[in-house]
């Protein structure tokens, strides 16, 4: 299984460097593949910087893309365009998330006995 995380952001680098950091602290079981792909939807601030930091601290974790058409639209479905999940999980640019959150996200929905 491969889980891709899609985090649209417009010049909000503080709070990315936030969430980013979040999402990087995920707790997943070994054989699960996942990956971040942050779609700067035309930010004029640090994203890009930002971004290219969490690449070279968790070499092929996360990635870049830059949509230039302004909206929150255009930047979901660039991202939704340009990965390769099984899953597909989205993180707004302001948001901490816990260590267990994309384990329990993508596991298995428990069954309630019937009778």
């Amino acid at each position: 299984m491969k889980i891709s995380v899609i985090v649209c952001t417009y010049n909000r680098c503080q709070s990315l460097a936030k969430a980013l950091e979040s999402v990087a602290q995920s707790q997943l079981p070994e054989n699960v593949r996942w990956e971040v792909l942050v779609v700067d939807n035309n930010s004029k601030d640090g994203t890009r910087a930002v971004v290219d930091d969490f690449s070279r601290r968790y070499p092929g974790r996360f990635r870049y893309a830059f949509e230039e058409r302004q909206g929150k639209s255009f930047a979901l479905n660039t991202g939704i365009e340009l990965v390769a999940g099984d899953i597909n999980a989205f993180v707004d640019d302001d948001v901490v998330v816990e260590p267990s959150w994309l384990a329990r996200l993508t596991a298995a929905p428990l069954r309630l006995a019937e009778g």
